[in-house]
């Protein structure tokens, strides 16, 4: 059986091919029409914003595509919205494969959260695709926007109003939620799991039944000083080490091993107060697929704009969060949990800002916490004591992180320095990794890598 996910701007495309993997299910990554046409099931996964995945769908010709599809197609999240006929996000017009439209929720009360995000239960299961489920069974959502119930509606969340928790149209099945989300609980045969995800459309159940462990996200970094590639030490831009001339060469070498996410942090940006590099990021986008995050020296609206509007698909903001609240509080809102990732870049267990020159009085736990609480699900992590200094990453803080916060999406940084501390990292069953200068100084190899890609 020959398994696709489409491959385009969208942001989970990966945690699904790794829980593909983890049940034994290889899948390719394609955008190509006759790989695409002659797959046997598709999965058309998404995080993002619809307006600009749309453009992005109709400019590579993958609209007309999926709309022909006639073998089973799951679409995940934004990847179900999509498929809808039109989405209040952006004002546009969709793929209209099932006929209602996406809706913004609207707070109702005091504690009603946009978005609605965490673990929900699914109701009026009356579709082949959650055979063997109960109405107890939990499943994780992140989203502001929602499809209503509607004749297509194949599962209901009741979330400021019940809403369709998945939708089911011929060929075509659907979830809000992100069934390849792992919830540990109390343990059941994964052979039985797999069982349900090849007889069920590739529908990759992670219920609380489910003692299911996905695959670490390996996220290389490259760090941009004068529009070079370079590594610093403890953010002492003293200890500046120049690996290449040219970033984007370095970002063509680690797509061409299968490199599917980047980071890239404009430290000029974060010296100076505003983007600077953005020309880099412009060009890395450009000449590769890569889902870049950006971070560094974004303060105000433009610099967020001139971020998004040059290739990033997702922010890193810090220092903002610490000093101007109410703003990343607004462009959280803005632009959804899915583009802007938390920086808790951590010194003698306070937040450090301003490309780590200055220590704010912010608690890192607290400091996460409350972010939390504000909708954040995504939080890149920096011990500063340990970047660059390839002794082994802070395996201890980040395990105590996600013990506490067990559906972050936490992102680890700064001393890794072989591939023992990945795994380590992964034995902790901490979701995604960033490191750069073991990479660069050949202690780690991209072949090394190839069983986590």
């Amino acid at each position: 059986m020959k398994t696709a996910i489409i491959k385009y701007n969208a942001g989970n495309i990966f945690s699904v091919s790794h829980a593909l993997k983890r049940l034994g299910v290889e899948a390719i990554l394609t955008d190509n029409p006759e790989e695409l046409l002659s797959a046997d099931k598709i999965i058309f996964p998404g995080v993002g914003e619809a307006g600009t995945t749309m453009k992005h769908l109709q400019e590579h010709g993958l609209d007309r595509l999926i709309r022909d599809l006639k073998q089973p197609v799951l679409g995940i999240c934004l990847g179900m919205q999509l498929m809808c006929r039109h989405s209040e996000e952006g004002n546009v017009d969709c793929l209209g494969i099932f006929d209602t439209d996406v809706k913004r929720f609207l707070p109702q009360r005091q504690e009603d959260k946009v978005p609605h995000t965490g673990w929900d239960t699914i109701s009026s299961l009356q579709d082949p695709l959650f055979k063997g489920l109960s109405p107890e069974e939990y499943v994780y959502f992140v989203h502001s926007f929602y499809v209503p119930v509607n004749p297509f509606t194949a599962a209901v969340t009741d979330y400021i109003l019940p809403f369709s928790a998945a939708l089911h149209k011929d060929n075509y099945y659907a979830t809000q939620f992100y069934p390849e989300k792992k919830r540990k609980n109390r343990g059941t045969d994964p052979d039985q799991l797999s069982g349900t995800v090849r007889s069920g459309l590739l529908f990759i159940l992670i219920s609380t039944n489910t003692d299911f462990h996905t695959m670490i996200e390996i996220i290389p970094a490259i760090d941009i000083i004068d529009g070079k590639c370079v590594r610093l030490s403890q953010g002492d831009y003293a200890s500046k080490q120049e690996y290449n001339q040219d970033p984007v060469e370095m970002a063509l070498q680690l797509e061409a091993y299968g490199i599917q996410r980047l980071h890239v942090v404009d430290l000029d940006g974060a010296a100076s107060q505003h983007v600077v590099n953005y020309r880099v990021l412009e060009r890395i986008a450009g000449r590769t697929s890569l889902k870049i995050d950006f971070g560094g020296g974004i303060k105000t609206d433009e610099d967020l704009v001139i971020a998004f509007d040059n290739g990033a698909q997702m922010v890193t903001l810090g220092s903002v969060a610490v000093k101007h609240p109410e703003r990343f509080d607004k462009w959280l809102a803005q632009y959804g949990p899915e583009k802007i990732i938390l920086g808790a870049d951590v010194k003698n267990g306070k937040i450090a800002v301003n490309g780590w020159k200055e220590e704010s009085n912010d608690q890192l736990e607290p400091f996460i916490d409350a972010y939390i609480k504000k909708g954040v699900t995504q939080v890149l992590c920096t011990d500063i004591s340990r970047d660059g200094m390839m002794q082994g990453p802070a395996t201890d803080l980040y395990h105590d992180i996600i013990s506490q916060h067990p559906t972050l999406h936490l992102i680890a940084s700064g001393g890794v320095s072989c591939m023992d501390d990945i795994r380590r990292l992964e034995e902790k069953q901490i979701p995604a990794v960033v490191f750069g200068k073991a990479l660069y100084e050949g202690r780690i190899t991209l072949k090394q890598l190839a069983d986590f890609l």
